[in-house]
């Protein structure tokens, strides 16, 4: 990539990034992951990977934005909403999970063998692996 062209792309990021943490954007550039509690708002907003991990029973996930999200449920019982562009995985070895897609990458719940819910509305990949 030429020099110029790249530091134009560079200051682009650099200005785009100042202004999203200026502003209280609700998103992040890069990689984030973090608990949450049931009864806490879990929510992914990321230009990049995010993953929330419920540190209980039945949290109350979120995920749009234009990354990827990583939710993971081991206790079971979570509800999950993917309305982003791309990847959106809950992870649901507890059982008892309920996961809506509406967005345009690719959504999938693994991990639940009994009691689990997907609803396919996006426009690309839905799925569930790893069910019984």
């Amino acid at each position: 990539m030429p020099r110029f062209t790249r530091f134009v792309v560079t200051s682009a990021l650099v200005v785009f990034s100042g202004a999203l943490s200026l502003f209280g954007g609700g998103c992040g550039i890069g990689v984030a992951s973090s608990d949450c509690a049931p009864g806490q708002q879990c929510a992914c907003n990321e230009i990049g990977t995010c993953t929330q991990t419920c540190t209980g029973r039945g949290c109350d996930f979120t995920c749009t934005g234009e990354g990827s999200c990583m939710l993971e449920c081991p206790q079971g019982g979570c509800t999950a909403s993917c309305e982003n562009a791309g990847t959106c995985t809950l992870d649901c070895p507890g059982n008892d999970c309920a996961l809506t897609c509406g967005g345009t990458g690719t959504c999938a719940m693994s991990g639940c063998t009994t009691d689990c819910h997907v609803e396919c509305g996006n426009i690309g990949t839905c799925e569930r692996t790893d069910a019984g």
